[in-house]
């Protein structure tokens, strides 16, 4: 007697996050280059595979690729990078430059 038997196959997409709300709500984003979007398809879907293709390939274009060491311009790195500057009008006197260095740095990466 032949039985039929169901295959759960899990397939790793790259950029791809699964989120659990704070009720318990499964979602899952693509996240690439620094952006953030949510996938509303089920997972393991026809509609869920167009969606991930068409963001990939989005992703992929020239104009998204940043540079790495290059801030977006108008975020809050960009800011701390135009404010640390070096210029002969710097609001920043010397001894504080270092101080305020490691205090942004570390701003940055929290």
């Amino acid at each position: 007697m032949l039985r039929s038997a169901a295959v759960k196959v899990e397939v790793e997409y790259p950029y791809l996050y699964r989120d659990q709300g704070r009720h318990g709500n499964v979602r899952y984003y693509f996240r690439r280059n620094y952006k953030k979007t949510r996938i509303r398809e089920r997972p393991g879907t026809l509609e869920f595979q167009a969606a991930y293709d068409a963001l990939l390939a989005a992703s992929d274009s020239a104009e998204c690729v940043q540079l790495v060491g290059t801030p977006i311009v108008g975020t809050y790195r960009w800011l701390c990078e135009q404010y640390l500057r070096p210029t002969s009008s710097s609001p920043i006197q010397r001894p504080v430059r270092g101080w305020s260095t490691r205090g942004l740095n570390q701003s940055l990466r929290a």
